[in-house]
């Protein structure tokens, strides 16, 4: 399986705006508490998903390194600003 696939939903939804109708929904909550931003980290080996939320408006902010006991993990640190 490629990193493109999706894995939180089923196949039929892929590409359907499901993920960017919740985000949306999400943001607007986030943002009616008063936040001025969101972060979330994507592994390096999802690009599908960094493509999203570049989509949703995250910039890279920086990277950083997953160690577990089997493997190293790059994970990009992605930033969205509510600022007006």
């Amino acid at each position: 399986m490629g990193g493109d696939r999706c894995s939180w939903s089923r196949t039929d939804t892929c590409n359907a705006g499901l993920g960017a109708r919740v985000h949306w929904a999400l943001e607007g909550w986030v943002r009616n508490q008063g936040a001025t931003g969101l972060r979330l980290v994507v592994q390096e080996q999802n690009p599908g998903a960094l493509r999203f939320w570049q989509r949703q408006g995250y910039a890279i902010t920086g990277q950083t390194l997953q160690r577990t006991r089997t493997r190293e993990n790059v994970i990009h640190l992605l930033r969205k600003s509510l600022d007006a």
